[in-house]
């Protein structure tokens, strides 16, 4: 005779109250909307982001090619011609609007950090009356956003009351980071120019003296 065997106690948990199992839906819910929300306000935020570090990487070790012009004035006709901006320059526009950007780089002096600096050339009206070519310089760090904006005549005082002006992009030096250097010809004359960032963030820009 086959021996049977015993047939094994079998125990259920008691079925969990319904307003239980709502309150853990609720709760769900709740985190799940939450999340959406968080996400909805910090995602873009988080997107421009990572859109300005990559364009930002892009203009720091973007080099123009040698014959490219920043700005060319002629003054039979009273118009300034702005060539288009790459596009890592035109995604940086640091207040460049529809003036010619001369220098869009990661330049750095001395030990201090790397900064983003940008040189634009616009024609306008100077403080001292008249009509001529101005740069507009400014230094972007990490620490130090707006970035502010700085006008100088001087540096191209030899463009003023000049029939036709033209402008090049400039160039880094591969030598010195803390250096640039771009050249301007006026009425057929052409101009040097140096640029320099110096210790305390500022720009000094001025003619190459040529003379022997």
């Amino acid at each position: 005779m086959q021996r049977m065997e015993p047939t094994p106690h079998l125990s259920y948990s008691p079925r969990a109250p319904l307003s239980a199992t709502l309150s853990r839906r609720s709760v769900t819910i709740a985190i799940v909307l939450a999340l959406t929300a968080f996400l909805a306000m910090v995602g873009p935020i988080f997107i421009s982001s990572l859109a300005n570090i990559f364009w930002e990487t892009k203009a720091a070790t973007y080099l123009p090619p040698a014959d490219q012009l920043a700005l060319q004035y002629d003054a039979a006709n009273g118009t300034y011609i702005v060539p288009p901006l790459p596009s890592c320059w035109r995604h940086l526009d640091l207040g460049a609007g529809r003036q010619g950007l001369i220098l869009l780089h990661r330049m750095q002096c001395d030990n201090n950090d790397p900064v983003l600096v940008a040189v634009s050339v616009s024609g306008g009206t100077s403080a001292l009356g008249g009509t001529g070519i101005m740069l507009i310089t400014s230094v972007q760090s990490r620490e130090h956003r707006p970035v502010p904006f700085n006008t100088q005549w001087r540096a191209l005082e030899w463009a003023a009351g000049a029939s036709r002006v033209t402008i090049q992009v400039a160039k880094p030096d591969p030598a010195d980071p803390s250096h640039f250097t771009f050249t301007g010809e006026a009425d057929g004359i052409r101009h040097d120019m140096d640029g320099w960032l110096r210790a305390d963030q500022s720009l000094l820009i001025s003619e190459r003296d040529t003379r022997q």
